[in-house]
């Protein structure tokens, strides 16, 4: 499974999976083409095609991290993700923003979930 190389070499290692599981994984995978790769829990959309691999991150559904947290390596919003499939043809994302959905950015918009302070509900 390949990653944008320098992006990889450079992102913190949580960005990606491990070397162990990718080489694993992208040795599974060699002999079938792999059309669409989509994974969740992420903050923000992101459509990156690698070798013949749509590569599409879902956003999240509730607060985007901030720039200093997280860096911008797509779009920052949050959202949902349709995919238009048909025969024959590359599925294509779209990254949709439902009426109403708020567009919150934890710290600044809402408290922080994942460091809570020792002590503090």
């Amino acid at each position: 499974m390949a990653a944008a190389g320098p992006e990889l070499a450079t992102s913190p290692p949580y960005r990606f999976w491990p070397p162990p599981a990718r080489h694993r994984l992208g040795n599974l995978l060699k002999d079938k083409p792999t059309a669409l790769i989509v994974s969740g829990h992420v903050h923000q959309y992101r459509l990156l095609r690698l070798e013949g691999t749509d590569h599409v991150w879902a956003p999240t559904t509730w607060a985007v991290l901030p720039d200093e947290v997280e860096p911008v390596l797509g779009a920052k919003r949050c959202g949902i993700v349709s995919f238009m499939l048909a025969p024959g043809t590359p599925a294509q994302p779209r990254l949709v923003e439902p009426a109403g959905i708020a567009q919150l950015t934890i710290i600044r918009d809402i408290p922080d979930p994942y460091h809570r302070l020792p002590g503090r509900a």
